[in-house]
């Protein structure tokens, strides 16, 4: 399934229990004002040798309650009874010691019934910070992102072997098949907008919030999206993305550290071939990159701009300043674009392009 983790049906090891009733109930301790106690009346706990998937989820528990204590009492450290182990596993796994994209996303879902198979309606999230079912709307849309992604990561690299081996009947149609997959997910992205901007914004935020200097959960962790980036040899000035495979799985990071020899790979077969159905595929791919990050924008706008009220400016949850960041990534998607027609459309659109010769 791409960057996602198989579901987690399994239940924590008798010895790390308490941690997950804590992590379980979280939101039931909020409200009785009494968590933050809780937390501190455990035990550390010894990380022993387990299978991976055992360890990706008593990560996912232990950066739960790092930041639901933190978000709880406002203060920037959580107790040794947490640190200590994460730590352990955040070296384990190479991945920055905070709830991230991978503890908040990749490693919190399983099946409600396995024989149902894997949709969006038959997900449930492990662990939430309020109990919402909103909340969990919010993660389990990202796992289907990513579940629904796995198609185009494999036509991505299919791409690539082809313009590699100078296969470019083979490079057309694995481009062609990857736009339409790209155009696909931006719908997939858009059903978090069933939830409630307001919730978002005033319940669930401030437990996404980064601290220490380090960046809260964002999308931007998400290694699918930085993959197309590379694939098709798209460039952003901004150190940014970069910075946030930090927060990514340490294999998720090393994959996409091997492909970056190969950015330009296919973009140069394309420039070369002067293919008239190679450059629009191509192109096409580019746009609905385009178009997907205006898809974020419209969702970002929706969620955080328009609720900050009378706040002079605005930070995602990753740290940046939002709508300019955004717009600077969506805009720089199109610099890479192979043709004339490509260029004019990625960088006027398609009202202007109407009106310019």
């Amino acid at each position: 399934m791409g960057f996602l983790a198989p579901p987690s049906d399994i239940k924590l090891p008798q010895r790390y229990h308490p941690w997950e009733e804590l992590a379980e109930n979280m939101p039931s301790y909020l409200m009785a004002k009494c968590f933050r106690k809780e937390v501190e009346n455990l035990k550390t706990i010894k990380v022993e040798e387990e299978e991976e998937q055992v360890l990706r989820q008593l990560l996912s528990v232990l950066a739960f309650l790092q930041n639901g204590y933190m978000a709880n009492g406002g203060v920037e450290t959580a107790p040794p009874q947490i640190t200590i182990p994460l730590n352990q596993l955040c070296k384990i796994f190479g991945i920055a010691q905070i709830s991230t994209y991978a503890s908040l996303v990749l490693w919190n879902y399983r099946l409600i019934k396995p024989e149902r198979g894997f949709c969006l309606e038959n997900l449930a999230t492990l662990y939430t910070f309020t109990g919402s079912n909103q909340e969990s709307w919010f993660y389990l849309t990202s796992v289907m992102f990513e579940k629904e992604g796995a198609t185009s990561l494999c036509k991505g690299m299919e791409a690539l072997e082809k313009a590699e081996a100078g296969d470019l009947e083979g490079t057309v149609g694995a481009l062609q098949y990857l736009a339409e997959e790209i155009d696909y997910l931006g719908g997939v992205m858009m059903r978090v907008q069933a939830m409630d901007p307001n919730y978002f914004y005033n319940q669930l935020r401030p437990f996404l919030a980064g601290y220490n200097k380090m960046a809260g959960g964002s999308n931007a962790q998400s290694s699918l999206t930085q993959f197309y980036d590379i694939i098709l040899g798209v460039e952003h000035k901004d150190s940014y993305l970069k910075e946030m495979r930090n927060y990514m799985p340490k294999n998720h990071r090393d994959f996409l550290e091997a492909l970056e020899p190969y950015a330009h790979t296919i973009r140069n077969f394309v420039r070369q071939q002067n293919d008239e159905q190679l450059t629009l595929a191509y192109d096409a791919c580019l746009a609905m990159i385009k178009a997907f990050r205006d898809k974020h924008i419209q969702i970002v706008t929706r969620f955080i701009v328009l609720q900050k009220g009378n706040k002079v400016s605005e930070k995602g949850t990753g740290g940046t300043s939002l709508l300019p960041f955004l717009k600077q990534c969506r805009d720089e998607t199109g610099n890479a674009a192979a043709g004339s027609w490509g260029k004019r459309i990625l960088t006027d659109g398609m009202l202007r392009l109407k009106y310019t010769k």
